[in-house]
């Protein structure tokens, strides 16, 4: 069974897919697509422009995996 730690939620609405999924215990990846700024102090794990930087995450060996075991 997979665990909140081993989620990460993709979205592109801040406050549900970044602090929500926060909240939750994901790893929240926001896809921002229009070079927004957050509105508020909480951040999410990584931020992702299009699909294919996020698809780039997931790559074997991409230090983002890496790092997101130490979450």
């Amino acid at each position: 069974m997979i665990g909140p730690d081993g989620v990460l939620h993709v979205g592109n609405h801040p406050p549900e897919d970044v602090i929500d999924a926060q909240l939750a215990g994901l790893t929240a990846v926001w896809m921002n697509r229009s070079g927004d700024t957050l509105p508020h102090e909480q951040q999410p794990h990584v931020q992702v422009n299009d699909l294919a930087e996020f698809t780039a995450l997931l790559i074997p060996g991409n230090d983002f995996l890496q790092q997101q075991e130490n979450i």
